[in-house]
């Protein structure tokens, strides 16, 4: 629940997608996904969206995990069919050729 400007309390899923993604944009990469996600069918649908998707940022994931090249290329091709192309940054750690050419393309 949230509370509105008209002193009223709202729902989570009645708010505006186009804020909503301007919110979750703002939530780490793994966060998004991991938890966001959950929250309702709503978000998740924004999460699975491409709008929240402008900067693909998992650099740090990558690093705290030590993830061997494959498993961060199958991460990069999910991200990126995520934005649809949409996408104006990346960064990755330990991004392989296909993973690399993938983005590219």
């Amino acid at each position: 629940m949230m509370y509105s400007s008209n002193g009223e309390w709202g729902k989570w899923e009645d708010l505006n997608s186009e804020i909503l993604v301007l919110i979750l944009v703002r939530i780490p990469a793994e966060a998004r996904v991991a938890t966001a996600s959950l929250v309702c069918k709503s978000w998740m649908s924004c999460v699975l969206g491409p709008f929240c998707w402008p900067d693909i940022d998992i650099q740090d994931w990558c690093r705290r995990r030590h993830l061997a090249v494959e498993y961060v290329d199958s991460a990069v091709r999910k991200l990126v069919r995520r934005s649809k192309g949409t996408f104006r940054r990346f960064s990755a750690f330990r991004l392989g050729d296909s993973g690399f050419a993938f983005a590219a393309n």
